[in-house]
């Protein structure tokens, strides 16, 4: 018996002993659970964190604390229970039956002192294990992305030109003003009429000499002052009269052989006509008319010279305003000369003939190319000045020592029979 409770009484003082231990572990983790709470609340309250858990947690923390000090409250009690048996045995040690019953007795409560109530086991709620998400601290939203202010864009005045750069419409050209106070023109020769105010505009009529014609306006050009009219832009020359009716213009003078007394040349050229030897076109050698008959343009100038210092197309009796407007034209063409015995000439003959200004004159494009061409006098003859042109022929002919066919003979002759004189009109 005496050996039992001397055996007994470690174990019991070993229970104790972690009893008390475990209560004082388990209240020094209260009160750290405490000082993290205060923590937490002087950090929200010195930088403006909300913690709402923190006013569910207060609570919880005062109920584990209460449950705590019951249980200490308890444990205290259950010592002291524990203590005061322990000593019974060794009163009454020669008491047999005290001495079996009296640890029966005491270990009944033993149950009390090891086993803690469930509330002594104290579980950290969840939020209390970790630190909030809202504990670290992050910048307000309006700190994390910048102004609109702060985003740079470009002054106004840098996009849009500056106002001195503003295109500005241009003042009206003098080219634009009216140039002619007349109310009507009266044409003293034929005139070009263009489609535009300009001379190589295209053409758009004729205006006939002797007629008179409203201005509708007036616009300066570059050269010339441009009247409109009914049939289109027409230049204001020497021969445009503003009010007065026009008087006959005066033939282009032009250096001509002086004819017989009583004689305006007709029979001169009738005579040089039936000198002249009569043979079929013959092409005895290849033609090339850049090649074997080149002239330069610089002949045009000496022309116009010769035709009294106009522009002056005697095929149809047209005044250009222009020399660009015109052909350097060959009265006998350089093919029908070749064909005529100048394909056996020498290299400087047939030079001599392209640039020899008796056989030269002016004409319009569509009449020297589409028109006349390498025609000879039998084929084509132009609408003014046919008497002129017929001498022309026959003149060149002669100085050259060309042939004439019998057709090209017959129509020259009837030609010349039917003037009155070969001068130009």
């Amino acid at each position: 018996m005496e050996s039992y409770q001397e055996d007994t009484q470690p174990i019991r003082a070993r229970g104790a002993r972690r009893g008390r231990g475990g209560c004082i572990r388990r209240l020094l983790l209260l009160l750290l659970l405490l000082a993290l709470l205060v923590g937490g609340a002087v950090v929200a309250d010195t930088y403006g964190i909300e913690l709402p858990f923190l006013e569910d947690a207060a609570p919880a923390a005062q109920r584990s604390l209460a449950d705590m000090l019951a249980n200490v409250a308890d444990w205290a009690a259950a010592a002291s229970t524990a203590v005061a048996p322990a000593q019974a045995p060794t009163a009454a040690a020669d008491d047999g039956a005290a001495s079996v019953a009296a640890p029966s007795a005491t270990w009944t409560s033993q149950p009390t002192f090891t086993a803690l109530p469930s509330t002594a086991t104290w579980t950290p709620p969840p939020s209390a294990t970790t630190l909030p998400p809202t504990a670290t601290w992050t910048p307000p939203p309006s700190a994390t992305p910048l102004p609109p202010s702060a985003t740079w864009t470009p002054p106004p005045t840098a996009t849009p030109p500056p106002p001195t750069a503003t295109a500005v419409p241009p003042s009206p050209s003098p080219a634009a003003d009216a140039c002619y106070a007349g109310a009507s023109a009266w044409t003293r020769s034929d005139m070009n009429v263009r489609e535009r105010p300009a001379t190589n505009a295209p053409l758009a009529a004729i205006a006939p000499a002797g007629e008179k014609y409203a201005v509708i306006e007036s616009r300066q050009g570059e050269q010339f002052c441009w009247l409109r009219i009914s049939l289109g832009w027409m230049a204001k020359t020497a021969y445009v009269s503003a009010s007065e009716p026009p008087t006959a213009a005066p033939a282009p003078q032009e250096p001509a052989a002086a004819p017989a007394a009583g004689d305006s040349g007709v029979q001169r050229a009738l005579a040089t006509l039936a000198q002249l030897t009569v043979a079929a076109e013959n092409r005895c050698a290849p033609y090339d008319k850049d090649s074997q008959y080149p002239y330069p343009q610089s002949v045009e100038p000496q022309i116009i010279a010769r035709m009294g210092g106009r522009v002056y197309g005697p095929y149809t009796g047209t005044i250009f305003n222009d020399r660009y407007e015109t052909d350097i034209e060959h009265m006998v063409a350089t093919s029908e000369a070749h064909d005529s015995g100048l394909c056996a000439a020498s290299v400087q003959t047939r030079r001599n003939f392209a640039r020899d200004l008796l056989n030269l004159t002016l004409a319009a494009p569509s009449v020297n190319r589409n028109q006349k061409s390498g025609k000879d006098f039998a084929e084509w003859q132009p609408a003014r000045n046919v008497c002129w042109f017929a001498d022309r022929v026959i003149q060149v002919k002669a100085k050259y020592g060309m042939t004439v066919d019998s057709r090209e003979k017959a129509a020259l002759e009837s030609a010349l029979r039917g003037c009155a004189s070969v001068a130009m009109q």
